[in-house]
């Protein structure tokens, strides 16, 4: 019996990077011997910021050369997690598995697709595809409540991600008052956010995103060239993980306007480095933050970055792990 974790396509700074690294240091720690079949990165960024998920070719490319390795391998008991359920050439893996009459677990983490609304995918031709997945894997983990309501069945388990493998360092010395911590999308709620930036024209705000990608909308761009035009909104180049926690540490505010967030790495990396929550009362926020810090409208997250800006809060949050996650699928007491 082997097991397998099965990475995917992500650029630096993404959230799968994170969710990569923690998954191999629990399944370390925990002393479960295992084989990465690691994907193939696109780790480019042109003077716009393009990244991976704007490379579809690369991206089936990867998860094609991903299945194909594994039908070299499989034998009857292997296990096999995929770091992302959004695989597009998995029913040819089980396609292989039920020909050969292979009995192999497939287990999988969920971090977005067609199936939740105003994801980067959230295309209705690739929705009736994606819901033929979840009858391919064993079991699904999400990380809220919130995206176990778009995925209907009984395989959907509930375990938050993890944080406990990520060093993280706090400084009192504060260099920006609020900190957008998201790619440059729609879905990110750019809009909302370009409004907040209006009422607070004193105040010294960073994006940790160039803002633009080589496939960004007609409207992401407006938006950005609005934000640009105020004056008081940075925009930062690609960075490395170490970068973009040392950028959080020295931040107030660590703000969110996703229209769609199932963990929101950025935000629980921005409270654990010593920033203040300022979200939208929806997604899977409520299920993490105390009411205090989420708003229903942009002029309550203006009311809400001023009150805190300036107001040391103790936040408690929970140090997560992806111990269980790991132990719930490779099966260890």
């Amino acid at each position: 019996m082997v097991n397998y974790l099965v990475s995917t396509a992500y650029f630096y700074g993404d959230a799968l990077y994170e969710v990569e690294r923690g998954l191999i240091e629990s399944l370390n720690r925990n002393n479960i011997k295992f084989r990465l079949i690691k994907a193939t990165k696109n780790q480019y960024f042109n003077k716009l910021g393009g990244s991976f998920l704007e490379n579809p070719v690369d991206l089936v490319k990867s998860s094609t050369t991903n299945i194909l390795r594994l039908c070299e391998l499989l034998k009857s008991g292997d296990k096999i997690l995929f770091v992302d359920f959004f695989a597009p050439a998995i029913p040819l893996l089980k396609y292989y598995i039920t020909v050969n009459n292979l009995n192999v677990k497939l287990g999988a983490l969920f971090h977005g697709g067609s199936l939740i609304p105003n994801d980067i995918y959230n295309w209705p031709w690739l929705k009736n595809s994606e819901k033929s997945w979840i009858d391919i894997f064993d079991i699904i983990y999400v990380p809220s409540k919130y995206f176990r309501n778009f995925l209907k069945s009984s395989k959907v388990k509930v375990l938050p991600w993890g944080l406990s493998h990520i060093k993280f360092k706090k400084s009192d010395k504060k260099y920006y008052d609020v900190i957008f911590p998201h790619r440059w999308g729609l879905d990110k709620g750019i809009g909302d956010f370009y409004k907040i930036c209006k009422k607070l024209p004193k105040l010294k705000i960073l994006v940790t995103s160039t803002g633009l990608g080589i496939n960004s909308s007609r409207k992401e761009i407006d938006i950005y060239q609005k934000v640009k035009y105020l004056g008081n909104v940075t925009f930062k180049t690609a960075q490395t993980a170490t970068q973009h926690l040392y950028a959080l540490s020295r931040s107030k505010i660590v703000l969110s306007c996703a229209v769609q967030e199932g963990f929101g790495y950025s935000i629980a990396k921005g409270v654990k480095s010593g920033a203040i929550p300022v979200a939208p009362n929806r997604c899977c926020y409520p299920e993490y933050y105390p009411k205090k810090f989420l708003y229903l409208s942009t002029d309550q997250a203006t009311k809400l970055i001023v009150k805190y800006i300036n107001k040391p809060v103790k936040i408690s949050l929970d140090n997560y792990s992806f111990n269980p996650i790991v132990k719930s699928f490779f099966n260890i007491a």
